[in-house]
């Protein structure tokens, strides 16, 4: 009773000190009761062996660790990911271990526990913001002061399964509804790209204008042109094709490294890329241009990633490898595609089969 009539008056008061309080207040109120006389501390009116079950219980509730198993537990979850939480949570007297998905949760459990005084940001910005969990962003929402967050993503290029952010204002109003009901925010929409031309924006545009949301803006260009969009047709996937079609493709690599600084080969993920790289590096004439697929140093040089790595970075030339158009009906798809495209400086080349 003494621990919720602390947390009513004090509802921001961290459950651990409330715990502690209400535990001194009831000694002390079972002190005066017994009319004991003495030190505010004197805790002889519970014997040795209550205080430490006392204390073993605080210590108990208070792991966020053992907290969060049991919210799991309790929670309507779907039963292949109560099995697969209770696989991956495990503990040993030094280690504990986590899914990357649920560290944020449990920051959030610890803060509400400990309280997060020691943490706490006068600014917090999140750039790739659409990449993050509704968890992870009100971790952050939690440690700033005055609600000084500033979030910055694009929601066409949430390509990172899963995909949690999919509107920017349901984020919001759920930051508001279990942080701060006044919270004012601003929200703007950014459509003017200033990293590649008018003929590969128009191009990407030309693609996923028929499947993109009303609520995801076309990008603009700003007054830059460039080359035009080559499209490449093959009949099967690079890998696949016989070593002739495979020399004609690297010969037209060769001749545009000369040309570009830097090259990105995207592939649709991390097999097709070392499938790529594997016939790339037999090649003499590229290997002291190729970049080793296990190094991120994109400065100079060509490059095979998968389209995931490739989220954020910029190249002078860019391959989209193996595109088929039949991927422009799905949405993450088509986000992927979007997000590789865009990579491009100056030159865009599609890599198309059409089987």
């Amino acid at each position: 009773n003494n621990y919720f009539v602390i947390k009513d008056k004090n509802p921001t008061l961290p459950i651990k000190e409330i715990l502690e309080l209400a535990i001194q207040k009831t000694i002390l109120q079972k002190q005066l009761k017994a009319q004991v006389t003495g030190s505010y501390f004197n805790l002889n009116v519970i014997d040795e062996k209550t205080m430490k079950g006392i204390n073993d219980y605080v210590k108990r509730v208070t792991n966020p660790y053992k907290a969060y198993r049991i919210m799991t537990e309790l929670m309507d979850l779907p039963k292949n990911v109560k099995a697969y939480t209770n696989k991956i949570l495990k503990s040993t007297a030094k280690v504990i271990y986590y899914d990357t998905e649920d560290i944020s949760a449990a920051l959030i459990l610890y803060f509400m526990i400990y309280g997060f005084t020691d943490y706490v940001m006068d600014y917090v910005i999140a750039d790739e913001a659409q990449d993050m969990s509704y968890t992870q962003i009100y971790s952050l929402a939690m440690i700033v002061r005055k609600n000084n967050l500033l979030l910055a993503g694009d929601l066409a290029q949430s390509i990172i399964d899963p995909v949690y952010i999919t509107d920017w204002i349901d984020l919001i109003e759920t930051i508001k509804k279990y942080k701060d009901s006044n919270m004012k925010y601003s929200y703007h929409q950014l459509s003017k790209t200033y990293r590649t031309t008018v003929e590969i924006i128009d191009y990407v545009n030309s693609k996923i204008k028929n499947i993109f949301p009303k609520s995801y803006p076309l990008p603009e260009a700003v007054l830059r042109h460039g080359s035009e969009v080559n499209e490449f047709i093959i009949k099967k996937n690079f890998a696949q094709l016989n070593t002739n079609e495979q020399k004609d493709f690297i010969s037209k690599l060769i001749d545009y490294s000369n040309n570009f600084s830097t090259i990105a080969l995207i592939t649709k993920d991390s097999n097709d890329a070392e499938d790529v790289y594997r016939i790339l590096e037999k090649n003499k004439e590229l290997k002291n241009r190729l970049i080793s697929i296990d190094k991120e140093d994109y400065s100079s040089g060509i490059f095979v990633i998968p389209i995931t790595k490739a989220k954020g970075l910029e190249f002078d030339c860019v391959y989209i490898m193996d595109f088929e158009e039949k991927i422009l009906t799905d949405l993450h798809l088509t986000r992927q595609f979007y997000t590789g495209c865009t990579r491009a400086l100056h030159q865009l080349n599609i890599i198309k089969v059409e089987k």
